[in-house]
């Protein structure tokens, strides 16, 4: 008992930025018994790899990134595609827009993905009520597009610790993309995504972890010169690594920064 209270002692004031977690667990491991730091958890922890407590880790994320899923009404689906072509640097006046999609396979065939970047929640809300003040967002593109979408939806995201977007590539016609979004497991599957050999035409374009939305998912954004690149990446991630969750064959629009 005494021993649990003290685990949780200790990440209370770590969290709270008033004592150094790591300094009284490495003075734990070096003054206790090997049954104390089994009981504790801290044996375990340090088999495993598991990275240590980063008090960095917990300020808030910045850039954040909005997932935004439409599910159009299939008789609209070519007209709202040129609506967006026709008005989309309205809305990119407001915020940056990272990939603009057309969902192939995995979910439904009339969906537009689309991933929008902002420095803050504050700055997401006054990009959203500026875009209220714009005439031609709220007088001509809305009308347009609300009778044409059959539901919508969006999760809040941050690029995973330690983590990048890349964009070593160059944009071509022939490149498409697959969004995972998979069950959490952090201990094994990053070990996993280390571990794994880079194959021709891919690039791990993002990590990210959910904030707001279904809790404990991580999102992969994966980039492939070509279509059947994909195939193949796809092919090895579900023999090598059988993590629970599910894909999208994602073709970029042309519109859309990343190609």
């Amino acid at each position: 008992m005494f021993l649990t209270k003290l685990t949780t002692r200790i990440s209370q004031a770590a969290l709270a930025g008033r004592v150094n977690q790591n300094v009284l667990y490495s003075f734990i491991r070096k003054n206790s018994s090997d049954s104390t730091v089994a009981d504790l958890g801290l044996e375990k922890a340090s088999k495993r790899g598991a990275r240590p407590f980063n008090q960095s880790a917990y300020n808030s994320p910045s850039p954040i990134y909005e997932l935004r899923i439409y599910n159009i009404h299939p008789k609209d689906f070519k007209r709202t595609v040129m609506l967006f072509q026709k008005h989309i640097s309205t809305r990119t006046r407001h915020s940056k827009l990272l990939g603009f999609w057309n969902g192939e396979i995995g979910g439904s065939i009339t969906q537009l993905i689309h991933l929008w970047e902002y420095e803050s929640l504050s700055h997401r809300r006054s990009v959203r009520t500026g875009m209220m003040d714009d005439d031609t967002w709220t007088s001509v593109f809305l009308p347009a597009l609300l009778p044409a979408m059959d539901s919508w939806g969006n999760t809040l995201l941050a690029l995973a610790p330690n983590s990048s977007i890349t964009r070593d590539f160059t944009n071509n016609s022939n490149a498409v993309y697959q969004l995972e979004i998979l069950k959490r497991d952090e201990e094994s599957d990053l070990e996993r995504l280390k571990s794994d050999p880079k194959r021709a035409g891919e690039t791990l374009v993002g990590r990210f972890f959910a904030i707001i939305g279904q809790s404990n998912m991580e999102y992969r954004l994966w980039r492939y010169s070509h279509i059947d690149d994909l195939l193949t990446g796809a092919w090895h991630r579900t023999l090598a690594d059988p993590t629970e969750g599910s894909s999208l064959l994602l073709y970029p629009l042309g519109f859309s920064p990343i190609q």
